[in-house]
């Protein structure tokens, strides 16, 4: 049961840093780019979505 109080602890403070990193990388993006920064994020997303649900349903073999 060590690793059910391990986890208890390990995952908010993941969840945490991952919630700062995105904030971090986005409000980078826009002080950087100013109004073009929501024109990236979204080719980004638009580019990268599709691109990473075709590698993870790809067939292997």
């Amino acid at each position: 049961m060590r690793y059910r109080a391990w986890m208890s602890v390990t995952l908010p403070l993941g969840a945490a840093l991952f919630v700062v990193v995105v904030a971090g990388g986005l409000g980078s993006i826009f002080s950087v780019l100013g109004g073009n920064g929501a024109i990236v994020i979204g080719v980004a997303l638009a580019v990268g979505v599709p691109l990473a649900g075709a590698l993870l349903t790809r067939r292997q073999g």
